[in-house]
């Protein structure tokens, strides 16, 4: 199996995310392993994992990593409501007008919150605007 880390699912093996490349003239290669409550870590020879820049270190959340559910919701005032699950505490709002961009930032909008979600309400933009939870 290529990517040097797999997952075992109790049946069969399976690569873990797209792995890890780029390494030195030995290779990739993990030389140790560690896990801390649902993240895993490994170190060896390598200068991606997951496609992103990490050199010789990385992290893979096990607990699954799933983001919580976003919801845009039209209001009656001509506003939009954008909430998601009070219980996403590691997750931040972000924005950005353009996704072939990595010029995300917080929204200026204040975040509210009542019994079940965390919400901002905004007013009808000009141009594109997208959103999305990004895991701390």
């Amino acid at each position: 199996m290529s990517g040097c880390v797999a997952k075992w699912d109790g049946s069969n093996w399976s690569a873990l995310g797209s792995g890890l490349g780029g390494g030195d003239a030995s290779g990739t290669s993990v030389n140790a392993v560690t896990l801390s409550g649902s993240n895993l870590f490994v170190g060896g020879r390598f200068t991606t994992a997951g496609g992103k820049v990490s050199a010789y270190l990385a992290r893979a959340d096990l607990a699954g990593g799933i983001a919580p559910t976003l919801t845009l919701r039209p209001t009656s005032t001509g506003t939009m409501l954008v909430s998601w699950p009070l219980s996403s505490a590691s997750f931040t709002l972000q924005q950005n007008p353009d996704l072939n961009t990595a010029n995300w930032v917080t929204p200026a909008e204040a975040v509210n919150s009542n019994d079940s979600i965390k919400y901002i309400i905004v007013g009808s933009p000009s141009g594109n605007r997208f959103y999305r939870l990004f895991r701390q």
